[in-house]
């Protein structure tokens, strides 16, 4: 199984409903990963959570109405997994157009649901334009094709 398979997701007890405000501020906090230079960095893959903790704990100090917590990385990345399952649905019925010709090429860069803030989760943003379930923008995701 690839790498983000939604097979491989495992469910969540009770997963809370991911709001456009909470999708707002893991964008923010991806890209102050950016401008602190860990976005996509692989100190993130020790298998050691205190560093992603630390870095969204800086990131909470310095934007204190945040919501956004670290408990909440799980369920950030099984979004973006259902998201990806989603637009390679879209993809088989022609409704979207890519270049990839598999799923295990489609959005490679997407980590499975493992709770870790690694350096593929490090560098996911969530779609700037989702409203109400509607996908009208891009998901920006290194390496990968924008999909529509």
């Amino acid at each position: 199984m690839p790498d983000g398979d939604v097979k491989n997701i495992k469910k969540l007890n009770k997963p809370s409903p991911i709001t456009d405000q909470l999708k707002g501020e893991w964008n923010g906090f991806v890209n102050y990963l950016k401008q602190k230079g860990y976005s996509g960095s692989p100190v993130l893959d020790a298998r050691d959570q205190n560093m992603g903790k630390q870095l969204l704990n800086e990131y909470v100090q310095q934007n204190p109405n945040v919501s956004l917590r670290y408990e909440h990385v799980p369920e950030i990345q099984q979004w973006l997994n259902q998201y990806r399952q989603a637009q390679w649905g879209n993809i088989q019925k022609n409704n979207i157009q890519s270049e990839a010709k598999t799923y295990d090429q489609f959005m490679p860069n997407l980590s499975a649901t493992d709770g870790w803030l690694g350096s593929k989760t490090s560098q996911a943003l969530f779609p700037v334009n989702i409203m109400n379930g509607k996908v009208t923008g891009y998901l920006n995701i290194p390496n990968n094709e924008p999909t529509r």
